[in-house]
C-alpha cells in the first residue's frame, strides 16, 4: 500500500505531466482534499453494497487519556454528583454511514479486551436492563465528539479508539503509548488497494479536468506561458 506522500507525489507528477513549476496552480494538499473525500464516498458505496468493511480502513488512536466527569452532561445516564469517564480530548470525526458512525474498537490499550459500543439513547436506558446494565459501554456525543465510558473499570486512565476517520491526517496528533506517532505521512495510508487506482481517475476527469486546460509555467518565470506568447 502507498503512503499518503507517494499518493501526493503520484498525484502531482500526474497533473504535472512530469514536469515541475514553482509556480503551480494546484496544490498536493488540495488533490489530497478530493483523495479523502472520495475516499469517503467509495467507503460508504462499498458498504452500502453490503461488503464487510475493510480493516485497512481503520485506524487506531493508540493511548486516548481520560477523565472523570459529572454524569450529568451525558444524556442524563445517571443523577447529578456521580461520575463517569470521557475523553480528555473530542476525538477526530469518524466517516458516518446511514446516521452511524464507523467506531469499531473501544477498549483498553493492549486492545485485547473490547468495551460494548453503544449510542447516547441506548446507554441512557441501559442501566434498567438486568442483564447488561453493569456492562462496561463506550458512546460517542456526536454534538461534542467525546467518547464516554459507562461502568468503566476501576482505575482506567488510558483506553484504546479505533474507527475510519473522516480525515486520516487527524491521527497523527495521536500516539501509541511507546511515544510513537499514529499516523504519518509516510505511514500507508489507510485505503482499501482497489480504490487508488479508482480515486485517481476520479480527480484527473473531473476535478482536474478544468485546471489541465489553466497554463502552467513550465519555465519557471512566474508568468503563465500562454500569456508570453503572440
Amino acid at each position: 500500500m502507498a503512503s499518503y506522500s507517494e499518493i501526493e507525489y503520484s498525484l502531482l507528477n500526474l497533473y504535472r505531466g512530469g514536469l515541475t513549476s514553482d509556480d503551480e496552480n494546484v496544490s498536493g494538499k488540495q488533490l489530497m482534499f478530493h483523495f479523502r473525500n472520495y475516499r469517503a464516498k467509495l467507503v460508504r458505496e462499498d458498504l452500502g453494497k453490503g461488503r464487510t468493511l475493510d480493516r485497512q480502513l481503520v485506524q487506531s488512536l493508540g493511548c486516548v487519556a481520560v477523565e472523570c466527569v459529572d454524569a450529568a452532561e451525558c444524556c442524563e445516564i445517571a443523577d447529578s454528583g456521580t461520575t463517569v469517564l470521557r475523553t480528555k480530548e473530542p476525538i477526530p470525526k469518524l466517516l458516518e454511514f446511514y446516521n452511524k458512525n464507523l467506531l469499531t474498537f473501544v477498549g483498553t490499550v493492549d486492545k485485547v479486551t473490547p468495551y460494548q459500543i453503544t449510542t447516547p439513547t441506548q446507554a441512557r436506558w441501559s442501566k434498567f436492563n438486568k442483564y447488561t446494565s453493569k456492562t462496561t459501554k463506550a458512546y460517542l456525543q456526536d454534538s461534542s465528539n467525546y467518547l464516554y465510558i459507562i461502568n468503566a473499570p476501576n482505575g482506567i486512565e488510558l483506553i484504546n479508539i479505533q474507527g475510519v476517520f473522516e480525515n486520516p491526517e487527524d491521527v497523527s496528533t495521536y500516539n501509541n503509548c511507546d511515544g510513537k506517532v499514529c499516523f504519518s505521512k509516510e505511514d500507508e495510508y489507510p485505503i482499501s488497494a482497489h480504490m487508488t487506482p479508482v480515486i485517481t481517475e476520479l480527480i484527473m476527469t473531473k476535478e482536474l479536468k478544468v485546471l489541465a486546460s489553466t497554463p502552467t509555467d513550465v519555465s519557471n518565470n512566474t508568468k503563465d506561458d500562454a500569456g508570453d506568447q503572440v
